[in-house]
């Protein structure tokens, strides 16, 4: 789509947005947007369904009820670029993204978007829904997604470094080799997700659920897991070392080979929790912890 085009379209949608005449909402439907420079942009109510959003930059602009249904990128090989940092979650940039950070997303509709590697930092995705979408390897480094549905959402290797996710759904989640280091988890609902290699060490969990959740191998040393909901699921090899296990529930668990060494199990519920060859010792996996630590 031409600059000037897109412009006038913008245009529009600001007359509608304030009942002007003259003004139409936009309407990008399956449009090809590669490219296109949304930053700052006023898309409240916008629809985006099915659009083409490689290489796109929507950094500040504000897309708070938009449809992004089934909006996708000409996906590359991302496979070994997501190398995450401290400060801003990326070192080196996917070739093929659409940067969405510091937008306004509150409420926008993501449901079955392909939007692989998206950079999501700092982003408002306060009840946004992503329920069957596909974020593989996306960053939503110190994003709000208070509230928001990721069910059924494709999310492995996603950065949520110091996110907020207080109540958010994230039942039957793909979330393999995720990273929630510093995320502030209240409410979370996990149920039925798969955190097989997840990434938590020295979190704070609250009222969180891992109801018959894959946790294996999982790296939650020093973590606060007090009153957390573990029952039913499967927590093979997963280290737990340093960890507050205070009256969490354990029930019906699969916690063989895990590491517990130094793990606070008072008052925990271990009814029905197979234990068999646990470990004290670090897991085989403690160079790769150390390397994203």
């Amino acid at each position: 789509m031409q600059h000037s085009e897109l412009q006038a379209i913008l245009a529009k949608h600001l007359l509608w947005l304030r009942s002007d005449v003259g003004g139409q909402r936009a309407d990008f439907t399956g449009a090809d947007l590669t490219g296109a420079d949304f930053e700052g942009a006023d898309l409240r109510d916008a629809v985006l369904e099915g659009a083409d959003l490689t290489d796109a930059y929507f950094r500040g602009a504000n897309l708070r009820g938009a449809n992004l249904i089934r909006t996708e990128l000409r996906w590359e090989n991302l496979d070994g670029v997501n190398v995450l940092t401290e400060d801003t979650g990326w070192e080196d940039e996917p070739l093929k993204t659409v940067d969405f950070t510091g937008a306004n997303l509150e409420g926008a509709n993501f449901r079955e978007a392909d939007l692989r590697g998206a950079n999501l930092a700092e982003a408002n995705l306060t009840g946004a829904n992503l329920e069957g979408a596909n974020f593989h390897w996306a960053n939503f480094w110190r994003a709000n997604l208070t509230r928001a549905n990721c069910e059924r959402t494709k999310l492995n290797r996603a950065n949520f470094g110091k996110a907020t996710l207080i109540e958010t759904r994230f039942v039957k989640a793909q979330l393999t080799e995720a990273t929630l280091v510093d995320a502030t988890l209240r409410g979370t609902d996990f149920t039925g997700a798969d955190l097989g290699f997840a990434y938590c060490k020295q979190g704070e969990l609250c009222g969180v659920r891992f109801t018959n959740a894959s946790l294996n191998h999982a790296d939650f040393r020093q973590t606060n897991l007090a009153g957390v909901n573990f029952s039913g699921a499967s927590m093979r090899g997963i280290d737990l070392r340093g960890a507050n296990l205070e009256g969490a529930n354990l029930s019906g668990a699969d916690m063989r080979q895990a590491f517990l060494e130094g793990a606070n199990l008072e008052e925990a519920n271990l009814e029905g929790t197979k234990l068999k060859g646990l470990a004290c010792k670090g897991p085989p996996s403690e160079e790769r912890n150390n390397e994203r630590s």
